[in-house]
């Protein structure tokens, strides 16, 4: 219902911009009617998505936060263009407050409404949607369920199925079983690398951008250092690094819970296929054999041992981009003589060691 009031809502803006007496750009017609092409995509994702998943829609929930920023921008301009017309400024008004209805609407939790067989094993973080993750709100149950009681292992939500004992020693086992010499020096690391190469993958995105926002900081400090000396800037601009600290810190908030998380998920199914995987190969062993020992002691340094290699490879990549970010702004400040510390830095530094 609310997706037909926007797209009404979106039509009476589109009409009445198209008046001859309408101040408006070559893109203003353009840019409504793709508007409009987008409510009609998002309600039929709306409509597919209901019926196959039980977690609220990324791509909907970001679509709608972000249009709805930029319409409230947008709706500045307009007051600003033509204080008296009216009509057109409350059709757009309109439009931002059925899109922040959305937005609520399509970030609520669809297990409690769900029916059937297909709302058992799932986790409640994979059915929570991207704002609850991102701010760790689905925790938040929990917490106070620990407040006013002891928890057991019962009071634990369900495992996703992918950090799932089962799920993770296939996976495993599937690389580690085509290993042509699996008695080669890191062989089991990189068969551990292989199976899991698109979560290690998917681990940089938000690690990246963690960096990134980090890197804004000195940028955006040196900004306002050139605004407090300078009195004739305009306070307009005060006001946009205002908005610069809210957005960079904002970022560095989200990145670091989807950084945090992201990686856990990852060890945890790096550690649990190792295990089971160690374990499965103990099954073979015989009971005087002093392999069994051996594999015992895999279980807890080897595993670990594995463990901080790959976090030392997650945080390698932000880590490199990071120094070079850190070279260039030093070399607009002191020249070739940024390359001191680096030398200082790799001339200190211990060797690596397998």
């Amino acid at each position: 219902m609310l997706y037909h009031l926007l797209g009404a809502s979106q039509l009476g803006v589109l009409g009445l911009q198209a008046r001859p007496d309408f101040i408006r750009t070559n893109l203003t017609i353009p840019s409504g009617v793709l508007a409009l092409i987008a409510t009609i995509g998002l309600a039929a994702l709306s409509t597919l998505d209901g019926q196959r998943t039980l977690a609220p829609s990324a791509t909907i929930q970001t679509f709608l936060l972000f249009t709805s920023l930029f319409d409230i921008a947008r709706a500045r301009t307009l007051w600003l263009v033509d204080e008296n017309d009216s009509l057109t400024k409350g059709a757009f008004f309109t439009t931002i407050v059925v899109k922040a209805a959305l937005l609520v609407l399509e970030s609520q939790q669809k297990m409690k409404h769900a029916k059937g067989s297909g709302a058992e094993g799932v986790s409640k973080e994979k059915a929570s949607g991207v704002f609850s993750r991102s701010f760790l709100l689905w925790l938040n149950p929990l917490i106070l369920l620990g407040n006013q009681k002891s928890l057991v292992v019962e009071d634990m939500y369900e495992v996703d199925q992918a950090l799932r004992g089962r799920t993770v020693d296939e996976e495993i086992s599937a690389a580690w079983d085509i290993v042509p010499d699996q008695s080669e020096e890191n062989a089991l690391f990189f068969a551990t690398m292989r199976a899991f190469l698109g979560p290690y993958l998917l681990t940089l995105l938000p690690s990246l951008a963690l960096t990134f926002f980090s890197l804004l900081q000195p940028l955006l400090i040196e900004r306002v250092i050139k605004f407090v000396q300078d009195p004739e800037t305009p306070v307009s601009h005060g006001h946009a690094l205002i908005g610069g600290y809210v957005v960079i810190y904002l970022g560095i908030v989200v990145c670091t819970a989807w950084n945090g998380n992201i990686q856990a998920r990852y060890l945890a199914r790096t550690r649990g296929g190792l295990v089971a995987l160690i374990y499965r190969g103990m099954l073979g062993v015989r009971a005087e054999s002093k392999a069994g020992s051996q594999a015992m002691q895999m279980m807890g340094a080897e595993v670990e041992r594995i463990l901080m290699m790959q976090i030392f490879i997650i945080n390698i990549i932000p880590a490199v981009v990071q120094i070079v970010f850190g070279v260039a702004v030093l070399s607009t400040q002191l020249g070739i003589l940024c390359l001191v510390p680096v030398g200082i830095t790799l001339g200190q530094s211990p060797p690596l060691h397998p």
